[in-house]
């Protein structure tokens, strides 16, 4: 059975939207527990013998390695920050992102900048499109990442 969420019947008996309070979560309850929206993990292409490489990478960004389901073992590698994973899949001929990207945004983004390229990492500043310095930075699997320091939001520079 399919049941309908956010729809309330007005004096009328139509169909009418019910409207999120502002600054209410938009999470959803499950059970009892509340869970976040969220997007809850990335998978990028790599070859195997990258997977150290890349979880040193993804330390630089707070992410910290964690054990990936027994199915999966030996065949992806998976880190993990405040609940959101990365995952990277083992493969012989990996496609890494060209101009598609994932972004995180760090605490410390100066410092978080630095880190990447005191390890060799070529950082290249990203327009400042909102107020915010933000970077992009490849993986060593080649995969394109966003470094911002706070998370895109208007009122948008210029209106």
């Amino acid at each position: 059975m399919h049941r309908e969420v956010g729809v309330q019947v007005d004096e009328h008996g139509s169909r009418v939207k019910r409207r999120r309070p502002e600054g209410a979560s938009q999470g959803m309850d499950v059970g009892r527990r509340r869970l976040r929206r969220m997007l809850q993990h990335v998978s990028v292409e790599i070859r195997a013998d990258q997977e150290d490489a890349c979880v040193a990478f993804w330390r630089l960004l707070g992410f910290e390695p964690m054990m990936p389901p027994p199915i999966l073992r030996g065949h992806v590698t998976w880190v993990q920050r405040n609940g959101t994973q990365i995952h990277f899949l083992h493969t012989d001929e990996p496609r890494p992102t060209d101009q598609g990207h994932g972004a995180v945004v760090v605490e410390d983004y100066a410092g978080t900048i630095a880190a990447l390229a005191d390890a060799g990492h070529e950082v290249r500043e990203g327009s400042n499109a909102w107020d915010a310095p933000r970077s992009f930075v490849r993986d060593p699997a080649g995969n394109l990442f966003e470094v911002m320091s706070k998370s895109p939001q208007p009122p948008w520079p210029g209106e």
